[in-house]
């Protein structure tokens, strides 16, 4: 007598809980990509932060004699100088006292100069980003 062989295979409900397994990893691997990206994004704002406190603390040291700029636009110019940065500042939101610099600021992110004595600021989505001076 002749066996009737069976073919090998997996049934449908095998397959989609694969399928469902797959995409829960795959969103949670997208999820911890964007975590990666935001914190990389607030890395480089502390770091930007920090070039702009330095580049202050720099322009007091050799102009000890002049005096800051009051507007923070010209603070800005002064700025772009001590960091060799080209472009110009865009205020964002329009009067909101926050810059936005193409190819220095990482997107959503904003800074403020300020004053010598204060640390400069950073702003992403109404939240403040601060750096105190060392």
């Amino acid at each position: 007598m002749r066996r009737a062989r069976q073919q090998g295979g997996f049934t449908l409900a095998e397959i989609i809980v694969v399928v469902a397994l797959l995409a829960i990893l795959g969103t949670g691997a997208l999820v911890g990509l964007k975590r990666q990206r935001d914190n990389a994004a607030f890395r480089r704002t502390v770091q930007n932060l920090n070039a702009i406190d330095l580049a202050k603390q720099t322009w007091q040291k050799f102009h000890p004699d002049d005096i800051w700029p009051t507007n923070e636009l010209d603070r800005w110019s002064v700025i772009f100088t001590g960091l060799n940065l080209s472009g110009t500042a865009v205020e964002s939101p329009a009067g909101g006292g926050f810059y936005y610099v193409e190819g220095f600021t990482p997107e959503g992110y904003t800074y403020r100069v300020g004053t010598v004595g204060e640390p400069a600021e950073g702003q992403r989505n109404g939240a403040t980003v601060n750096r105190p001076l060392d």
